[in-house]
């Protein structure tokens, strides 16, 4: 666990990361199996630009991880898939709104 405790703020922010990427694809996915492409609840529309604000505070910890952290192997992937969540994350958003 000694590498777990050297890296909390990268693992933190690539945790903020992924679930970021789950849950506006994910909630992309099922408004488009449901059929609701272009109309989707405004509770779900909602749900996604508060992911991407988390994908923001993300990218405030994964660039606290690369300058506090030991071991910055995570938190420079947490940032690099911050960055390609934030600029995905406006196709589905755009779909939605």
């Amino acid at each position: 666990m000694k590498g777990l405790s050297q890296s909390k703020y990268g693992y933190v922010a690539l945790g903020l990361c992924l679930t970021e990427l789950l849950v506006i694809w994910g909630g992309l996915g099922i408004v488009y199996e449901i059929g609701l492409w272009g109309r989707a609840p405004q509770w779900l529309a909602d749900l996604d630009v508060l992911m991407c604000l988390a994908g923001l505070g993300a990218l405030a910890v994964a660039i606290a991880g690369l300058v506090k952290d030991r071991q910055r192997l995570a938190s420079a992937l947490a940032l690099l898939l911050g960055v390609f969540n934030l600029a995905v994350c406006a196709i589905p958003l755009a779909n939605l709104r």
